[in-house]
């Protein structure tokens, strides 16, 4: 049996904040808003992500994170206004689609 992993509220400083998917805590980034497994709710994995997927973020300080996560929080996707969770490929395809707009 794997062990569960915990959010800590101290990972903001790396961009993440928690959300419940399939019963368990998993890290979302609040840029991006990738929600990964709950096996990367290790520091270095987080800072990893925000290193490579966000690296001119990196320096930010952790106000930062916590408006872009007041922001993601205010978000409703859909007709009703509840939040639509979108797979990890949809994500992933949004966010290259992103980059690649922003570099023409």
């Amino acid at each position: 049996m794997s062990r569960k992993r915990k959010y800590d509220d101290s990972y903001i400083k790396y961009g993440f904040t928690e959300i419940e998917a399939n019963r368990e805590i998993r890290p979302r980034c609040a840029i991006c808003t990738v929600v990964l497994s709950n096996d990367a709710l290790k520091p270095a994995k987080l800072q990893r992500h925000l290193h490579t997927i966000h690296p001119t973020l990196k320096d930010r300080p952790p106000e930062f994170f916590e408006g872009k996560c007041k922001s993601l929080k205010k978000m409703k996707l859909g007709p009703s206004g509840a939040n639509v969770a979108l797979s990890q490929q949809v994500l992933t395809a949004l966010f290259e689609i992103s980059q690649l707009i922003t570099n023409q």
